[in-house]
């Protein structure tokens, strides 16, 4: 019983890192580009 549940409980957390892994990458993927285009003078016009 106290298995299943530190299983259950394992698996979420790991899932909500890999989520929470993923989220910031993109997130700041995001950041690293904007802060790129906006750093061009050419795209600035």
């Amino acid at each position: 019983m106290v298995t299943e549940l530190l299983l259950s409980y394992t698996t979420l957390a790991v899932l909500l890192g890999f989520c929470a892994v993923v989220f910031a990458s993109y997130l700041g993927t995001m950041l690293a580009l904007r802060e790129f285009h906006d750093s061009d003078p050419e795209n600035s016009s």
